[in-house]
């Protein structure tokens, strides 16, 4: 008898200690193309990767990354082929069961050239003037932004951020917009070419507040596990690590 209740006295043990991880899955994250620094599609990693991932392994699981353009990045988690979306919004993730706590912010910004001399001091300034965007710039930045866009001389949205850098530069818009730490690591990564002169002077005009993102989830309880292991993350020390490293490359 003795026996009997030492060894169901360790099954209570070992149930109690693997209980926190019996749930654990691979998480199928769909991601946007690459955004360096927060999206680096070919190193597989990225500020905001890596946040998602690190947060998900500290509540047991483990991550997969699927990556799309970003407007079809909410498509994959209402398609059933992802299990979770990252960048959303609530604008942008009415597909999604439940939204995380916010993980992480992009700064967007309208970039425009120096020798245009533009007065941008607000989303209403872009009036009459051609415009090119990030895709989903339209449910992302604001209803000021929004309202705006009816009255541009032009407007257009890009899944390649370059091809923004490329229509400016070569003077074919008036105005992008982009998140200012993505258009440091595009003009710092992108060579010298005799097609299109990216040392052109350029003006940052900083007219949207800094933009809250969240995960999106088809499961409440995947969301939850999520948001108390990126509290880990953060009380840990470790997010601050990782936000140092992408942002001061």
């Amino acid at each position: 008898m003795r026996r009997i209740g030492f060894v169901l006295l360790q099954l209570l043990v070992w149930a109690a200690l693997v209980a926190p991880f019996a749930h654990a899955r691979e998480v199928v994250l769909s991601v946007g193309q690459s955004m360096p620094p927060y999206v680096m599609r070919a190193d597989n990693r990225g500020l905001e990767v890596d946040i998602v991932r690190e947060a998900l392994k500290l509540a047991g699981h483990s991550s997969r990354v699927c990556f799309a353009p970003l407007a079809r990045v909410p498509d994959l988690l209402r398609e059933g082929m992802a299990d979770a979306a990252l960048t959303m919004n609530r604008e942008t993730a009415i597909e999604a069961e439940c939204l995380s706590d916010s993980h992480i912010f992009y700064h967007n910004v309208a970039i425009s050239l120096k020798e245009d001399r533009l007065k941008i001091q607000q989303p209403a300034d872009l009036r009459g003037k051609s415009v090119s965007a990030f895709q989903r710039a339209d449910l992302r930045l604001g209803r000021g932004f929004a309202e705006v866009i009816p009255w541009m001389k032009s407007y257009s949205e890009t899944a390649n951020q370059m091809i923004q850098l490329n229509l400016l530069f070569s003077g074919r818009v008036d105005v992008i917009i982009i998140e200012r730490h993505i258009l440091k690591a595009l003009l710092k990564a992108t060579p010298e070419s005799d097609m299109v002169d990216l040392s052109r002077p350029h003006v940052v005009h900083d007219i949207f507040e800094p933009t809250e993102y969240r995960v999106g989830f088809n499961d409440e309880q995947l969301c939850a596990d999520f948001n108390a292991g990126l509290k880990k993350l953060r009380e840990s020390g470790r997010y601050d690590e990782l936000v140092a490293k992408y942002l001061e490359e």
